[in-house]
């Protein structure tokens, strides 16, 4: 007969086959942004997104108060960028709407639900950080939990055929705001 693992606080603990470490239950979930039932929700790009990091606005992006600029947590002056962020849903019939605000700079992929929703070529495009770009993302979502996965890159000028390091001569970031009214 098994024993129940848990914590010194009584959480049940999980383990998964490889990993020596337990991990608390409470502590995965509690990294899930819950949009409440009847009320209007605001995920934006901060440092609790995963393996983002904030960084200085550039006077040429747009400002949002709801919302910063990041970078890659994990190579703050790479080339491209992966940040992500887990979110649920109770019942996604009551999204009443939802949309998602993206400004990039240079140019970007997002992913919700592993469903691409922003797919941009290689290039700079000044409009894609000055104004960004609102979306209707009401399709992509699910009742339950969902992901948002954005991939951005720091273009490397024509002929280059690569992109750059984000530096202060050439700089990078990326900016998203979920919008979504129950």
């Amino acid at each position: 007969m098994q024993k129940k693992v848990t914590s010194k606080k009584g959480a049940p603990l999980t383990k998964r086959k490889g990993v020596k470490r337990l991990l608390p239950v409470r502590k995965m979930t509690s990294l899930i942004k819950v949009v409440r039932p009847n009320a209007t929700t605001v995920i934006g790009t901060d440092e609790s997104w995963f393996n983002a990091i904030e960084i200085p606005r550039e006077s040429f992006w747009v400002p949002t108060n709801t919302a910063k600029w990041v970078w890659g947590a994990n190579d703050p002056f790479g080339a491209a960028a992966v940040v992500s962020r887990r979110f649920r849903i109770r019942r996604v019939r009551d999204v009443i709407r939802a949309t998602l605000f993206f400004a990039v700079d240079n140019y970007g992929v997002v992913l919700i639900n592993g469903r691409p929703v922003i797919n941009d070529i290689k290039q700079n495009t000044p409009r894609f950080f000055m104004d960004g770009r609102t979306i209707d993302i009401s399709g992509f979502l699910r009742s339950g939990v969902n992901d948002i996965v954005i991939v951005g890159f720091n273009f490397g000028g024509p002929g280059t055929g690569f992109d750059l390091p984000r530096s202060p001569t050439n700089p990078a970031g990326i900016l998203a705001r979920l919008t979504i009214e129950t």
